[in-house]
């Protein structure tokens, strides 16, 4: 696959490719994919080009990972330099999401500071740019009937992200603020 992505600073084009690809129709709907939805599996890779330079000669595992034709599992946050995310929707009411930032000519990934985590899991879309290297997440728990907003600051000298604040908003609060967190770009949780 390859397509191309406006971020706040630059033209991105973006190859995404596996070896081992299968393509399948979805026949069962489910939280990721509708009946008839056309899915793409397997072990990915991708390079990045910046603008019209020659394309990046580096690899990037994504890791095993599935595509929808459908939906938006790759998109780029605008921000300074703008973050890649790549998703792929869990369950109803969490995507799962690796980040990844270029610097240098290079691609880096973003990952949970002192662990070997770089999986960030939010409510589909549920991600956005805050400010400078500041970012928000929002994810609903079901078994809580509550909202975790997370914010997080990246370090991107060496791509590590730290969780310096989780709120939790209960019940109709909590649907509040999630409405207004996906439907007001400029808007993020600040209780």
């Amino acid at each position: 696959m390859e397509t191309t992505f406006d971020g706040l600073h630059r033209s991105y084009k973006l190859r995404v490719f596996a070896d081992n690809e299968k393509t399948t129709i979805n026949d069962l709907p489910w939280a990721g994919a509708n009946e008839g939805d056309i899915l793409h599996s397997g072990y990915y890779e991708m390079t990045l080009q910046l603008g019209d330079s020659s394309p990046m000669d580096q690899k990037v595992a994504i890791g095993s990972f599935t595509y929808n034709e459908s939906q938006q599992n790759l998109y780029v946050l605008d921000s300074n330099p703008d973050v890649l995310v790549a998703t792929e929707v869990q369950s109803s009411n969490v995507t799962c999401g690796q980040l990844f930032y270029a610097k240098n000519g290079e691609m880096n990934r973003i990952g949970v500071m002192d662990t070997d985590n770089s999986m960030f899991c939010f409510a589909q879309d549920g991600i956005k740019h805050v400010k400078d290297n500041h970012f928000q997440t929002i994810i609903y728990n079901n078994s809580t009937w509550s909202f975790f907003i997370n914010d997080w600051k990246i370090n991107f000298e060496n791509g590590a992200a730290t969780n310096t604040e989780t709120y939790e908003v209960k019940e109709q609060q909590g649907w509040n603020v999630f409405n207004r967190f996906m439907n007001d770009p400029d808007y993020y949780y600040n209780p």
